[in-house]
């Protein structure tokens, strides 16, 4: 009785020590700044995008897009000459072309696998992951074009908008459906309307009209259609039912990130321009809030890990709205970007970068 006492105050012990450990892991997360400081050769007053991709962040100009690891070594390029430019990735896929222009191409890493040359102007081109693409253009004699292509740049579905400016589309993952965001008009208000489609039924399915709002992004996330207007996000079913609706109250939105369909973020500025965090599940839930005192900037979210810049200061903060570190760095920031791992942060400032290191 005796052994079996003093086993099982071993154990309690142990289990109290792990726990310990488990807590202070926990609690001292945060970032730490890395020693690798990169040099990025870019001109001054130069504006650039930069995104997730791979294992890489890219880093897109008007010159084209390079590619830097985690170590903060570019590992590729690649070059173009647009004026204009937008860029697009999913799953091992990169499209990359110019808006009002000619022509945009598709790429796997800095490897080019086609370039379409629509007729008429593009008003932009999206991916999914399999490598399809959706390309709305402007037409003659209607308010937009769209043309959805094979990864072999075949055309197998073409619709023309009669009614509404065609502004964002996005294609399932199983390449069988559509949304796409239109502009309403008539002489009293402008509204917003989603359209969806069976691509291979070659039909609409269902439409969902929303007043007194302007419908700005369309993404496929979770089995499911999220879009973004000025006033409200929605959920959609794949076939255009709708799940869920979130008013955003009068507030105005300064950035979002929906990529996580767990983590949607939304930052609004408030009536002491002051700039609050609300964090969303894949069900419209909220699931935390983070309220600071002053301007948040260059929003980056991957995963379950928020990271966002005051100041001169990066701050890490989790779903549930608490601050779990806060580290300052030596210069401006002008974007902030996670890697896929997130584990990494690429901080641009000037022409020189930063990588964090999240733990």
């Amino acid at each position: 009785m005796i052994f079996h006492k003093k086993r099982l105050f071993l154990v309690l012990a142990v289990c109290v020590i792990v726990a310990a450990v488990i807590l202070r892991v926990w609690l001292s997360g945060g970032i730490t700044v890395g020693s690798t400081a990169v040099q990025v050769d870019i001109e001054p007053g130069t504006s650039y995008q930069t995104l997730a991709y791979d294992k890489n962040v890219l880093l897109m100009s008007g010159e084209g897009v390079r590619a830097f690891n985690t170590a903060g070594q570019e590992v590729w390029k690649i070059q173009t000459a647009n004026t204009n430019p937008f860029i697009d990735v999913a799953g091992k896929y990169l499209l990359i072309g110019e808006m009002a222009g000619k022509s945009f191409s598709v790429y796997s890493g800095n490897k080019e696998l086609r370039t379409c040359k629509p007729e008429n102007t593009l008003i932009s081109a999206k991916l999914n992951k399999n490598g399809y693409v959706v390309m709305l253009c402007e037409e003659a004699g209607y308010k937009g074009l769209a043309v959805v292509q094979n990864p072999r740049g075949n055309e197998i579905f073409k619709w023309h908008s009669g009614e509404g400016y065609v502004v964002d589309a996005a294609l399932s993952d199983d390449n069988r459906y559509l949304a796409v965001a239109q502009i309403m008009t008539n002489k009293e208000k402008v509204y917003s309307r989603m359209i969806f489609f069976d691509i291979e039924k070659n039909e609409q399915v269902a439409a969902e009209e929303r007043e007194d709002c302007i419908i700005a992004k369309v993404q496929f996330s979770n089995g499911g259609w999220v879009t973004v207007s000025d006033t409200e996000f929605l959920g959609f079913t794949k076939t255009g039912k709708l799940k869920y609706e979130v008013g955003f109250q009068g507030r105005t939105v300064s950035a979002f990130q929906i990529d996580n369909p767990n983590n949607m973020v939304f930052a609004f500025i408030n009536n002491q321009n002051n700039t609050v965090l609300e964090m969303y599940d894949k069900n419209g839930k909220l699931r935390g809030s983070y309220a600071a005192s002053g301007e948040l900037k260059n929003l980056s979210v991957e995963g379950e890990v928020i990271l966002c810049s005051q100041l001169r200061s990066v701050m890490y903060i989790d779903p549930a709205g608490r601050m779990r570190k806060s580290e300052s760095i030596s210069h401006d920031m002008k974007s902030i970007q996670l890697f896929s791992d997130r584990k990494h942060a690429f901080v641009m400032g000037g022409n020189t970068a930063d990588i964090l290191k999240i733990r």
